[in-house]
């Protein structure tokens, strides 16, 4: 806690995770949700943070974290 790069991972984290939340409430659709501006750097993202998503959210506290993104890449067609 404290640090730029804690900084950097919630901001991440909470931008992600609003789009995970829009696409299964249908505001995006697939098309526009894994299209490749999107799609790729949201990939990009969670291939990152996914090894240590178990430690994250231990130490964040937050066992919820990243779980909306985790989500919708899971039912994406190109992971």
């Amino acid at each position: 806690m404290g640090t730029p790069e804690n900084a950097y991972l919630r901001q991440v984290n909470s931008y992600w995770d609003h789009g995970g939340v829009l696409h299964p409430a249908r505001v995006l659709n697939d098309e526009l949700f894994f299209s490749p501006g999107v799609g790729n750097e949201m990939m990009f993202v969670f291939a990152k943070v996914q090894p240590f998503l178990k430690e994250i959210r231990e130490k964040t506290q937050s066992p919820m974290s990243f779980t909306n993104l985790e989500k919708a890449i899971s039912k994406s067609k190109t992971r």
